[in-house]
Protein backbone atom coordinates (compact mmCIF):
# COMPACT_ATOMS: atom_id res chain seq x y z
CA UNK A 1 0.00 0.00 0.00
CA UNK A 2 1.30 3.71 -0.69
CA UNK A 3 2.97 5.06 2.55
CA UNK A 4 3.46 1.82 3.66
CA UNK A 5 7.47 0.70 4.88
CA UNK A 6 8.39 -2.94 4.00
CA UNK A 7 10.35 -4.80 6.11
CA UNK A 8 14.57 -5.40 5.88
CA UNK A 9 13.82 -8.97 4.73
CA UNK A 10 12.03 -7.20 1.71
CA UNK A 11 14.18 -4.74 1.35
CA UNK A 12 17.30 -7.07 1.17
CA UNK A 13 15.26 -9.14 -1.39
CA UNK A 14 14.81 -6.15 -3.45
CA UNK A 15 17.86 -5.21 -3.34
CA UNK A 16 19.27 -9.01 -4.21
CA UNK A 17 16.68 -8.21 -7.39
CA UNK A 18 17.96 -5.07 -8.80
CA UNK A 19 21.72 -6.07 -8.28
CA UNK A 20 20.59 -9.53 -11.13
CA UNK A 21 18.92 -7.73 -13.09
CA UNK A 22 21.70 -5.50 -13.56
CA UNK A 23 24.84 -7.61 -14.04
CA UNK A 24 21.89 -9.74 -16.59
CA UNK A 25 21.78 -6.16 -18.51
CA UNK A 26 25.62 -6.27 -18.63
CA UNK A 27 26.20 -9.42 -20.10
CA UNK A 28 23.47 -9.48 -23.21
CA UNK A 29 23.75 -6.16 -24.14
CA UNK A 30 21.28 -5.65 -27.01
CA UNK A 31 22.43 -6.47 -30.76
CA UNK A 32 21.50 -3.31 -32.17
CA UNK A 33 19.23 -0.25 -32.40
CA UNK A 34 19.11 2.33 -29.82
CA UNK A 35 20.62 0.65 -27.37
CA UNK A 36 23.75 -0.34 -29.86
CA UNK A 37 25.21 -0.10 -33.09
CA UNK A 38 24.25 -2.49 -35.84
CA UNK A 39 25.50 -5.43 -36.23
CA UNK A 40 28.04 -6.22 -39.24
CA UNK A 41 26.24 -8.71 -41.17
CA UNK A 42 23.35 -6.45 -40.81
CA UNK A 43 25.05 -3.81 -42.38
CA UNK A 44 26.46 -5.63 -45.12
CA UNK A 45 23.17 -6.69 -46.47
CA UNK A 46 21.63 -2.89 -46.11
CA UNK A 47 24.83 -1.46 -47.82
CA UNK A 48 24.33 -4.70 -50.58
CA UNK A 49 20.58 -3.25 -50.87
CA UNK A 50 21.28 -0.03 -51.41
CA UNK A 51 24.12 -0.86 -53.86
CA UNK A 52 21.74 -2.89 -55.93
CA UNK A 53 19.25 -0.26 -55.99
CA UNK A 54 21.65 2.52 -56.77
CA UNK A 55 23.29 0.88 -59.55
CA UNK A 56 19.83 1.13 -61.53
CA UNK A 57 21.63 4.46 -62.40
CA UNK A 58 25.06 4.41 -61.86
CA UNK A 59 25.59 7.69 -63.70
CA UNK A 60 23.22 9.69 -61.17
CA UNK A 61 24.91 7.69 -58.31
CA UNK A 62 28.32 7.68 -58.79
CA UNK A 63 29.39 9.03 -55.52
CA UNK A 64 26.85 7.41 -53.56
CA UNK A 65 27.75 4.14 -54.71
CA UNK A 66 31.73 4.78 -54.05
CA UNK A 67 30.88 5.64 -50.48
CA UNK A 68 29.35 2.55 -49.61
CA UNK A 69 31.46 0.22 -51.48
CA UNK A 70 34.37 1.68 -49.59
CA UNK A 71 32.57 1.37 -46.23
CA UNK A 72 32.25 -2.42 -47.26
CA UNK A 73 35.93 -2.53 -48.56
CA UNK A 74 37.56 -0.59 -45.68
CA UNK A 75 35.73 -2.17 -42.88
CA UNK A 76 36.12 -5.83 -44.33
CA UNK A 77 32.20 -5.99 -44.25
CA UNK A 78 32.30 -8.69 -47.38
CA UNK A 79 33.69 -10.85 -44.50
CA UNK A 80 30.18 -11.09 -42.96
CA UNK A 81 28.81 -12.66 -46.11
CA UNK A 82 29.59 -16.45 -47.76
CA UNK A 83 32.53 -14.31 -49.51
CA UNK A 84 36.42 -15.00 -50.17
CA UNK A 85 37.02 -11.26 -51.28
CA UNK A 86 36.02 -8.11 -51.74
CA UNK A 87 35.79 -8.72 -55.62
CA UNK A 88 34.22 -11.88 -54.97
CA UNK A 89 31.63 -9.85 -53.13
CA UNK A 90 31.52 -7.27 -56.35
CA UNK A 91 30.55 -10.17 -58.23
CA UNK A 92 28.20 -12.17 -56.75
CA UNK A 93 26.89 -9.61 -54.09
CA UNK A 94 26.41 -7.00 -56.53
CA UNK A 95 26.95 -7.98 -60.10
CA UNK A 96 29.76 -4.80 -60.56
CA UNK A 97 33.02 -5.00 -62.34
CA UNK A 98 36.20 -4.83 -60.48
CA UNK A 99 37.43 -1.82 -62.56
CA UNK A 100 34.05 0.10 -62.22
CA UNK A 101 33.74 -0.66 -58.69
CA UNK A 102 37.41 0.65 -57.89
CA UNK A 103 36.71 3.84 -60.30
CA UNK A 104 33.62 5.03 -58.40
CA UNK A 105 35.65 4.14 -54.68
CA UNK A 106 38.43 6.88 -56.13
CA UNK A 107 35.46 9.32 -57.31
CA UNK A 108 34.17 9.71 -54.07
CA UNK A 109 37.77 9.23 -52.76
CA UNK A 110 38.49 12.74 -55.02
CA UNK A 111 35.25 14.96 -55.52
CA UNK A 112 32.40 15.86 -53.52
CA UNK A 113 28.69 14.37 -53.98
CA UNK A 114 27.81 17.90 -56.04
CA UNK A 115 30.88 18.01 -58.38
CA UNK A 116 30.27 14.49 -59.17
CA UNK A 117 26.64 14.67 -60.21
CA UNK A 118 27.31 17.84 -61.98
CA UNK A 119 29.83 16.50 -64.33
CA UNK A 120 29.57 12.91 -64.42
CA UNK A 121 31.63 9.31 -65.08
CA UNK A 122 33.74 9.45 -68.39
CA UNK A 123 34.81 13.44 -67.25
CA UNK A 124 35.45 12.43 -63.61
CA UNK A 125 37.54 9.35 -65.17
CA UNK A 126 39.64 11.73 -67.36
CA UNK A 127 40.19 14.91 -64.28
CA UNK A 128 41.84 11.64 -62.20
CA UNK A 129 43.72 10.65 -64.81
CA UNK A 130 44.81 14.65 -65.38
CA UNK A 131 45.70 14.65 -61.77
CA UNK A 132 47.64 12.01 -61.44
CA UNK A 133 49.58 13.13 -64.21
CA UNK A 134 49.53 16.86 -63.69
CA UNK A 135 52.74 18.44 -61.57
CA UNK A 136 50.58 19.69 -58.47
CA UNK A 137 51.13 23.14 -58.85
CA UNK A 138 49.06 23.14 -62.20
CA UNK A 139 46.71 22.29 -59.99
CA UNK A 140 43.85 24.24 -58.06
CA UNK A 141 41.98 23.17 -54.67
CA UNK A 142 38.82 22.63 -57.02
CA UNK A 143 40.52 20.69 -59.92
CA UNK A 144 37.62 21.81 -62.17
CA UNK A 145 38.61 25.14 -61.91
CA UNK A 146 42.21 23.94 -62.85
CA UNK A 147 43.51 25.46 -66.31
CA UNK A 148 44.45 22.30 -69.06
CA UNK A 149 46.58 23.11 -72.21
CA UNK A 150 44.95 22.22 -75.55
CA UNK A 151 46.57 22.13 -79.29
CA UNK A 152 44.12 24.15 -81.93
CA UNK A 153 43.56 23.37 -84.96
CA UNK A 154 47.02 25.05 -86.05
CA UNK A 155 48.85 23.30 -83.56
CA UNK A 156 49.29 26.28 -81.46
CA UNK A 157 48.94 25.54 -77.31
CA UNK A 158 45.19 27.36 -75.93
CA UNK A 159 44.23 27.31 -72.52
CA UNK A 160 41.02 26.53 -71.36
CA UNK A 161 39.74 26.10 -67.57
CA UNK A 162 38.58 22.13 -66.78
CA UNK A 163 34.90 22.91 -66.26
CA UNK A 164 34.66 24.00 -69.85
CA UNK A 165 36.39 21.02 -71.06
CA UNK A 166 34.90 17.79 -72.64
CA UNK A 167 36.02 14.57 -71.41
CA UNK A 168 37.59 14.02 -74.71
CA UNK A 169 39.85 17.69 -74.53
CA UNK A 170 40.93 16.59 -70.69
CA UNK A 171 42.04 13.52 -72.23
CA UNK A 172 43.92 15.11 -74.66
CA UNK A 173 45.51 17.17 -72.30
CA UNK A 174 47.01 14.82 -70.21
CA UNK A 175 48.26 13.37 -73.10
CA UNK A 176 50.04 16.75 -74.19
CA UNK A 177 51.48 16.57 -70.67
CA UNK A 178 52.90 13.05 -70.49
CA UNK A 179 54.51 13.64 -74.28
CA UNK A 180 55.82 16.83 -72.52
CA UNK A 181 57.29 14.83 -69.15
CA UNK A 182 58.87 12.33 -72.05
CA UNK A 183 60.78 14.96 -73.61
CA UNK A 184 58.82 13.97 -76.92
CA UNK A 185 58.74 16.26 -80.06
CA UNK A 186 55.05 18.06 -81.39
CA UNK A 187 53.61 15.87 -83.91
CA UNK A 188 52.95 17.40 -87.24
CA UNK A 189 49.98 19.15 -88.25
CA UNK A 190 50.32 16.39 -91.54
CA UNK A 191 49.84 13.50 -89.86
CA UNK A 192 47.53 15.03 -87.62
CA UNK A 193 45.42 16.11 -90.71
CA UNK A 194 46.44 12.16 -92.57
CA UNK A 195 44.70 10.63 -88.93
CA UNK A 196 41.58 12.60 -89.42
CA UNK A 197 40.73 11.89 -92.44
CA UNK A 198 41.69 7.87 -91.80
CA UNK A 199 39.37 7.99 -88.88
CA UNK A 200 36.58 9.22 -91.70
CA UNK A 201 37.23 5.81 -93.62
CA UNK A 202 37.07 3.34 -90.69
CA UNK A 203 33.86 1.19 -90.46
CA UNK A 204 31.58 2.57 -88.28
CA UNK A 205 31.77 1.58 -84.68
CA UNK A 206 29.57 -0.97 -82.76
CA UNK A 207 27.36 0.77 -80.80
CA UNK A 208 28.54 1.70 -77.04
CA UNK A 209 32.22 0.56 -77.46
CA UNK A 210 33.87 3.54 -78.64
CA UNK A 211 35.55 5.94 -76.12
CA UNK A 212 36.81 9.48 -77.14
CA UNK A 213 39.23 9.53 -80.36
CA UNK A 214 39.02 6.10 -82.57
CA UNK A 215 42.57 6.98 -83.14
CA UNK A 216 44.89 8.13 -80.74
CA UNK A 217 48.81 8.93 -81.53
CA UNK A 218 51.32 8.85 -79.27
CA UNK A 219 55.10 9.71 -80.16
CA UNK A 220 57.78 7.63 -78.05
CA UNK A 221 61.25 8.11 -76.09
CA UNK A 222 62.52 6.91 -79.01
CA UNK A 223 61.15 9.47 -81.74
CA UNK A 224 58.56 7.35 -83.06
CA UNK A 225 54.83 7.74 -83.44
CA UNK A 226 52.57 5.00 -82.02
CA UNK A 227 49.30 4.46 -83.35
CA UNK A 228 46.37 3.13 -81.06
CA UNK A 229 42.93 2.17 -83.09
CA UNK A 230 39.61 1.34 -81.27
CA UNK A 231 36.29 0.05 -81.54
CA UNK A 232 37.08 -1.80 -84.66
CA UNK A 233 34.05 -4.31 -85.87
CA UNK A 234 35.46 -8.21 -85.92
CA UNK A 235 33.72 -8.78 -88.66
CA UNK A 236 35.09 -5.72 -90.97
CA UNK A 237 38.62 -6.38 -90.51
CA UNK A 238 38.93 -6.58 -94.53
CA UNK A 239 37.54 -2.71 -94.19
CA UNK A 240 39.66 -1.80 -91.75
CA UNK A 241 42.92 -2.91 -93.55
CA UNK A 242 41.78 -1.41 -96.87
CA UNK A 243 41.58 2.42 -94.62
CA UNK A 244 44.99 1.30 -93.67
CA UNK A 245 46.34 0.76 -97.53
CA UNK A 246 44.72 3.86 -98.53
CA UNK A 247 46.62 6.06 -95.96
CA UNK A 248 50.17 4.73 -96.98
CA UNK A 249 49.32 5.71 -100.15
Amino acid sequence: MPGSKRSPKARASLRRHRGRKSRSSKAHPHPSGPLGPPAPRATLDTLTHELVNLKRDVAKNLHAMGVRLTRIKNDALWEQGDYTGFDDFLERGVALGRTTAYELIRISRSFAEPVAEQHGYDKLRAAMSWMATAPKEEQTGDVFSSPIKLRDDSGRFEIKPMHDATATEIREATEILRDARAGSARITRDVKDRIRRLETQLPEAPRGTQSGQRIRLRRGRDGKIAVTFQAIPLDELRAFISALETFEK
